[in-house]
């Protein structure tokens, strides 16, 4: 093989390693905002149900729901929502209650744990059917998209009691959560992805850090793939025919280039797949 049939090759090599790269990128980046869609589905219930209220399954029957607390915390479903606040409903009857699952929704919380910030954690508390800022060893099933506040008018008071016995005031309220399916204890996490989700306020699924893992090695193989080439190219060429240099040069800054842009997309990708 002739040198211009390998220079001829390793160009279209390049092409189509950057292709390949970003239909990949694209791909998985579609499926996630597909995942990401707001829903409810339906349910019947024996309880009373007020809106905002976290809900389980029961335990033998998949079709009925539950106040959520910590001893049904496993069989945990979503929250409690009127029929009109979802993008998209299933099996709606009139009779079934209808239940966020994922999605930006309005949930009942409570200062039981303390003091909860925008970008905090929620977990499922021992007062069922709400929600409270989540400790170390808790799952966490969202996190705040607001602060919650004590003084809303639409708050009330109750007592409860501590493991210690002890009676205590606390208030509950609705406050605005970003609703996922229930993560592992947070604290087993690696301190840079822990941190990483603090920054964004929840956490990151395991789904996620497939596809930011994927999207970083198509990311990584397309640069490596085009610097590669670009420098083979351009030292092949510069030996053969030293007065071509300018020629070479200009056409390696348009490669180097190519390669930035390829990079800036990429992570730009990984950013939004992060964020969403």
């Amino acid at each position: 093989m002739n040198s211009s049939n390998k220079q001829r090759l390793n160009k279209n090599i390049s092409k189509w390693l950057i292709a390949g790269s970003l239909f990949f990128v694209l791909f998985f980046t579609g499926n996630v905002f597909a995942v990401s869609a707001e829903y409810t589905q339906s349910y019947s219930s024996d309880q009373k149900l007020y809106f905002g209220s976290l809900v389980s399954l029961e335990p033998n029957n998949e079709s009925k729901i539950t106040l959520a607390n910590t001893e049904n915390a496993k069989n945990f479903l979503g929250v409690y929502i009127d029929d009109g606040g979802s993008t998209l409903a299933v099996n709606m009857s009139d009779a079934a209650n209808q239940v966020a699952v994922n999605g930006k929704v309005v949930a009942l919380a409570s200062n039981l744990n303390g003091d909860i910030k925008k970008g905090d954690f929620l977990a499922i508390s021992t007062v069922s059917g709400v929600a409270s800022k989540a400790l170390a060893s808790d799952s966490v099933i969202g996190s705040a998209n607001t602060n919650f506040d004590e003084n809303n008018p639409n708050n009330t008071r109750t007592e409860i009691i501590n493991s210690d016995g002890l009676k205590r005031e606390i208030v509950v309220g609705p406050i605005e959560i970003d609703l996922f399916k229930i993560q592992k204890n947070t604290s087993f996490q690696p301190g840079i992805l822990q941190k990483l989700e603090q920054s964004i306020g929840k956490p990151i699924s395991s789904l996620k850090l497939v596809l930011i893992t994927l999207l970083s090695l198509a990311i990584v193989v397309a640069i490596a793939s085009m610097s590669y080439a670009a420098i083979r190219t351009s030292i092949i060429q510069s030996s053969r025919n030293p007065l071509a240099q300018p020629v070479i040069m200009q056409s390696l800054a348009k490669t180097i280039f190519i390669i930035v842009l390829t990079g800036i997309i990429g992570f730009s990708l990984i950013y939004l797949v992060i964020r969403i």
